[in-house]
């Protein structure tokens, strides 16, 4: 618990003066910050209640609360991503976003990546793993569905970015790769599962799934 708390202290939010002199969300305003860290590069983040619940020493079912108001007062806006009937991933969004210029509160579905790029990492000159390079690399290991797991492998390279852990080296992709290849056995939709899990877990790496959360096998019989 403390090493989630020390890891996220180092980092930093941006708080409007509204939400500091709003009564219906002063409960709620620890989160909100929080919230607005984890979504400083790109408007948005995948942290689950356990998440929230270890930094602010609150269980989840208070956490729970606290997002439901933050979503009533218009603060957030919560969005879920589903496989099925099976909810995938939650995310929050922020509904408003501070700007540099004079701290006016905008919209952030309309705003670009650049406005809102305003993580820490900006400070790093290395240069991130790009599409060209992920698709070489699921190319490399023979892989069949090329986009799906394009855009699986995506997917997580963005989870971390929202945790400020992002790759700077391919060899850290590579890495990823063949854990992710060595856990699902090369299948797609039970990498899909592990990658899922972990996101909406707030996970820093990536598990084998137990027996009863891998997929079905087709049996043509039934």
């Amino acid at each position: 618990m403390e090493n989630v708390k020390e890891k996220f202290s180092k980092g930093y939010s941006f708080c409007s003066n509204e939400w500091a002199i709003d009564k219906k969300i002063k409960n709620d305003l620890g989160l909100l910050l929080i919230i607005s860290s984890l979504s400083a590069r790109d408007g948005f983040c995948y942290a689950s209640n356990n998440y929230f619940s270890k930094l602010l020493d609150y269980d989840e079912v208070s956490i729970s609360r606290k997002i439901k108001n933050l979503e009533k007062n218009g603060y957030i806006k919560i969005e879920y991503i589903k496989k099925g009937a099976e909810v995938t991933k939650r995310i929050l969004r922020l509904t408003k976003m501070l700007t540099d210029d004079y701290q006016k509160c905008h919209s952030t579905i309309n705003k670009n990546v650049k406005e809102n790029n305003i993580s820490i990492n900006n400070t790093s000159n290395k240069k991130a793993i790009n599409e060209e390079e992920i698709k070489k690399l699921i190319e490399y290991y023979e892989l069949q569905d090329i986009d799906k797991w394009l855009f699986l492998v995506s997917d997580w390279l963005s989870y971390k970015k929202s945790r400020k852990e992002e790759y700077k080296r391919l060899q850290d992709l590579k890495r990823f790769m063949s854990e992710l290849l060595r856990l699902s056995d090369g299948n797609y939709e039970t990498a899909n599962k592990i990658i899922n899990k972990s996101i909406i877990s707030s996970w820093r790496g990536i598990f084998q799934l137990n027996e009863q959360e891998k997929p079905k096998k087709y049996n043509p019989m039934l």
